[in-house]
């Protein structure tokens, strides 16, 4: 079996974009994509550990209408070539069983891979992220300063909190040695 890292792309791979108003959303063409410091370093440390690394994200700007489903393939393609993930997959309608917190996404690259569920992690920067990591039986990683969740998934705490993903990297590097 494989082990694995999944990263959640908006806010732990690349910025959200600011659309005024305080909207922070998803890069929704190419030319908006502004990836982390150290996020190369991030997924290369991983994968020097022996993971595979993915990326996962909700897009429900498609649906949304916010752009167009060539935008969205773009952007993937970019993320995944530019940074060498594995893969990468993205949910784009909500309440759907891939869409974040919902654990679809995972369970679907886990089978794909083989992934041993009990030696790989997620890392993400939203209670959205935590959940289905949990809930798929990955350790998580939350990126941030304040972990919040709402009350009906409150018992679930991620297993690090930490700044950035790239300090991630380096809890998981401690934790595989």
């Amino acid at each position: 079996m494989q082990k694995a890292v999944f990263f959640d792309r908006d806010g732990v791979v690349n910025e959200l974009v600011d659309r005024g108003n305080e909207k922070h959303t998803s890069p929704w063409k190419t030319s908006e994509i502004k990836y982390y410091v150290n996020i190369g370093r991030a997924v290369a440390i991983c994968k020097s550990l022996g993971y595979k690394v993915f990326v996962v994200t909700n897009q429900p700007g498609i649906v949304d209408g916010d752009m167009t489903v060539e935008n969205h393939f773009s952007i993937m393609n970019k993320v995944i070539t530019d940074l060498e993930f594995d893969d990468g997959i993205a949910a784009t309608i909500r309440n759907n069983q891939n869409y974040k917190p919902n654990k679809g996404m995972f369970d679907f690259l886990i089978e794909k891979y083989n992934i041993d569920r009990s030696n790989s992690w997620l890392i993400g920067d939203r209670w959205k992220d935590v959940v289905p990591g949990h809930s798929s039986g990955l350790k998580t990683i939350f990126v941030g300063k304040e972990y919040t969740c709402p009350e009906e998934y409150a018992c679930v705490k991620p297993d690090y909190v930490t700044k950035n993903a790239y300090e991630a990297s380096k809890i998981i590097e401690k934790e595989t040695q």
